[in-house]
This record gives C-alpha cells, sequence and structure tokens, in this order.
C-alpha cells in the first residue's frame, strides 16, 4: 500500500525514531509492521472504547500476531 511504502521509505531516510500518528485503527494496524516505525499512536479508537484495557490489549495482540505472519 501507499503507506507501507511511504512509511518505510520515512524510516529509511531518518535517523531519528518515526511513529505513526493518525488514522490508526484495530483494522489497519498490520500495515505498519515491518515498515521500521518505532511506535504508533492510536489516541482515538483507545479514547473512544468503553474497554480502554481490553482495546490496548487486543490491539498488541493484533500487532504482535501481523509481525509473527
Amino acid at each position: 500500500t501507499t503507506l507501507f511504502r511511504s512509511l518505510t521509505a520515512i524510516t529509511a531516510a531518518v535517523e531519528n525514531p518515526v511513529v505513526a500518528i493518525g488514522g490508526l485503527k484495530q483494522n489497519n494496524l498490520h500495515t505498519l509492521v515491518h515498515t521500521g516505525v518505532a511506535g504508533a499512536a492510536i489516541v482515538s479508537e483507545i479514547m473512544q472504547s468503553t474497554d480502554v484495557a481490553q482495546t490496548v490489549q487486543t490491539e498488541r495482540a493484533l500487532i504482535q500476531a501481523a509481525r509473527n505472519a
């Protein structure tokens, strides 16, 4: 995807850690894997959650599953 290519190019071009911010949801977190980003700011989905702990746990599991795929 364009997002994957853009993030990969950015992380390869800079020495500073890159954090993905904006538009991140459970259904697109897998696109961040293998881009080289140091982290992801998943603010709105967490703040809108009725169970923050469960939302964070699910998102962490999704990222780990994508890393292992």
